[in-house]
């Protein structure tokens, strides 16, 4: 048998370093981002928002408690899903899905920071690295191992509104076998009355070698959640008194349980140094409770078969990357609606019996013209099936019915590498997304006569994007303009703004999304206190900036499931999002360790429906953090101050279809406003052994 050579440089086949990560992503035609946990522990990291701070093309705010709810938007997906339930982007852990198959919904309470050595962000058509053909992208979560992990950890946060946050975490490498592991916990008792969490906790991976060539990776991953709902207010209250809850909410006392429990395997075998083979396997249990008007409970088992073959081989004389793949998934979910009786669970309305089958088949090419120029073609097949039986009781079936999607997806994108540390890239893709049983299996008394599904159609787009990263001197940037051109847009909308009940998912009018992105890092001085040091380890002062502008408008008239009339709205701004935002940090960093910096969020206004005749005002954040993270690793303390200034503002809306009913409802009675977090301290300190 031939020879086979492995690099030390990555001791894990399974899971690739950031560096290797980055190295990757450099060459690829579109825009993305790496956040390494280095980054996230400057400050409180225990959210999605905590992670992505800072990062281009990602808007990220609080939506109902803790780390359980926030609204997550990659270039306007999910304008008007709830909290919790993005559509258009995958989550990932180590490329294994963590979604269900229709895409939807992601337990976000799941998701642990301090699990992670670090996170990608794949904007746009990056997603088809993993096989996906999503408007709006997807997020790699990659996990800790036994080999980039201290052998000991401890780490613990208090702050404001009751915050206590603590994890312990052990790793190692025993011959052919290394593991990590971080049990954690987090609760707090709110800025808001009605509006405590508690959350837990467990990560595990073990990974074998099997060979110097093959490793197989077993993962296992347990959370808890469970969280008061406070309800959004009247922007007046907001303004004046967001510490308070909707009454509603309070007499109701709305509330959610989640338990997740999810196994993984991950298996690599390199069968020489230009061919890999990735399999994995994935199954995932969520059982779910919400009093939340009505008492809603699920059960959701869904798994995923992933497999795929890379070659790095040269054609004809030149560099030359192919990567093909399937990944099949598969969902069994059962849910049941009963009335409440105050609190308590009273007599059945539906339950739905529901699968999913979900089945993209992917392939791309990469070829290297020469040295500096490169083609990546793509092709994305997808087949998608959602069947319902729904119930009007326990005993007798109502309807049962069937929705299948399948297509083709292309992406063609080109590269060109100016010189070493510049580059230039264009990109035009096509994207698919069925609606997922979030948003056809609606509420019993909202659906058609005889139908289990409401009849959506796939959301489609044709997106062009262009781009350039890189560096000079002491600036370091991306920049990246696309427009996507959508048909069918999947919105969710209540369409009797009086209780904001009937909800409905439709599909809009033709859409444009169009919008840039900007991230500019500049070394604003070197030397300050050190300067007879090595050039490499100097101090120095860094200005962090994000600029994202978004426009986000209708093409067409609306056509109202209610009335059956067309509603004129062509030319209006869709919901969720502000059209600008900006982002900035200043940050002291000495080579000791030592940082200090004030940073800032600043946001435009945006509507709250789709008739724009409300909207959330914008405002700015004045934030600041101080910390100490040790060279070697051993020891690192912080203190975090967010909203120093103890601004009153909107951090989400409920999206409605018209805010104020044809008029007839003035904004003091509008209650689709949920504030944001008052001023508040968190400190923080990790001891590593």
């Amino acid at each position: 048998m031939p020879e086979v050579e492995v690099s030390e440089s990555e001791p894990s086949l399974t899971v690739l370093s950031a560096q290797k990560m980055q190295e990757l992503l450099n060459e690829l035609p579109a825009s993305s981002n790496l956040i390494e946990a280095k980054r996230v522990r400057q400050g409180r990291a225990a959210t999605l928002q905590d992670l992505f701070l800072f990062q281009p093309g990602i808007w990220t705010q609080p939506g109902f408690t803790g780390p359980n709810a926030y609204r997550i938007s990659i270039r306007g997906s999910g304008l008007s899903t709830g909290a919790g339930t993005e559509r258009g982007i995958w989550f990932l852990q180590d490329g294994l899905p963590l979604n269900p198959p229709d895409g939807v919904l992601f337990n976000q309470g799941q998701f642990d920071p301090l699990a992670y050595q670090y996170s990608v962000i794949s904007r746009g058509a990056e997603a088809f690295n993993y096989g996906f053909a999503t408007l709006f992208g997807a997020v790699n979560f990659v996990t800790y191992t036994g080999y980039t992990a201290p052998p000991y950890s401890a780490y613990f946060t208090a702050g404001s509104f009751g915050w206590l946050q603590g994890s312990i975490e052990t790793a190692g490498v025993e011959s052919k076998t290394d593991y990590f592991a971080v049990l954690s916990d987090a609760s707090a008792e709110g800025y808001r009355f009605h509006n405590s969490f508690n959350n837990a906790w467990l990560n595990t991976n073990i990974g074998y070698k099997i060979t110097p060539t093959v490793e197989n990776r077993i993962y296992f991953t347990y959370s808890n959640q469970q969280w008061q709902v406070p309800g959004p207010l009247a922007l007046e209250e907001v303004l004046t008194d967001p510490t308070t809850a909707n009454p509603a909410y309070v007499e109701g006392d709305y509330r959610q349980f989640w338990d997740t429990t999810r196994v993984a395997d991950k298996a690599t075998y390199t069968i020489d140094p230009q061919q890999t083979v990735n399999m994995g396997i994935s199954w995932t249990n969520l059982h779910q409770i919400t009093f939340y008007g009505l008492f809603f409970q699920s059960s959701n088992n869904f798994f995923s078969l992933p497999c795929n073959y890379t070659n790095t081989m040269d054609l004809y004389g030149h560099r030359n990357l192919i990567v093909a793949g399937i990944m099949p998934m598969g969902e069994f979910y059962q849910e049941n609606w009963n009335r409440l009786l105050g609190t308590i669970q009273g007599t059945p309305m539906a339950t739905y019996n529901m699968t999913v089958v979900n089945i993209p088949v992917y392939a791309y090419d990469q070829f290297w013209v020469n040295e500096k120029f490169s083609i990546n073609l793509a092709l994305q097949a997808v087949y998608d099936r959602l069947t319902n039986e729904a119930y009007k009781d326990l005993l007798h079936r109502s309807a049962d019915t069937t929705l299948t999607f399948s297509q083709f997806n292309p992406k063609l994108g080109l590269l060109y590498q100016v010189d070493h540390y510049n580059q230039v890239y264009t990109s035009v893709a096509r994207s698919f997304e069925p609606p997922s049983l979030y948003e056809t299996a609606i509420s019993p008394t909202a659906l058609p006569p005889n139908l289990a599904l409401y009849p959506n159609r796939a959301q489609n787009a044709i997106t062009a994007e262009i781009g350039t990263r890189g560096q000079w001197d002491r600036f370091n940037w991306s920049f990246a303009f696309f427009q996507s051109w959508v048909t069918n847009e999947l919105l969710e909308v209540s369409l009797n703004p009086p209780l904001n009940t009937l909800i409905y998912t439709i599909n809009a009018p033709p859409t444009t999304h169009r919008g840039i992105e900007i991230s500019l890092n500049t070394t604003l001085a070197r030397g300050l206190m050190v300067s007879n040091a090595d050039p490499q380890n100097l101090d120095q002062l860094v200005l962090y900036q994000i600029f994202d502008w978004y426009r986000f408008y209708l093409n067409g008239n609306f056509f109202s499931p209610i009335t059956h009339q067309e509603i004129p709205l062509r030319g209006d701004q869709l919901f969720g999002v502000p059209e600008y935002s900006y982002m900035a940090q200043l940050l002291y960093m000495h080579p000791s360790g030592f940082y200090i910096g004030p940073n800032v969020m600043a946001w435009s206004t945006y509507p709250v429906d789709l008739v724009n005749t409300t909207f959330a005002p914008g405002t700015a954040l004045l934030g600041f953090r101080i910390g100490y993270q040790n060279p070697k690793k051993h020891l690192s303390i912080y203190l975090d101050g967010r909203n120093l200034t103890n601004e009153h503002y909107v951090a989400m809306v409920s999206d409605v279809f018209d805010a104020s009913n044809g008029g007839k409802i003035p904004v003091s009675k509008q209650t689709y406003f949920w504030p944001g977090d008052g001023w508040a301290i968190y400190g923080g300190i990790s001891w590593n052994f």
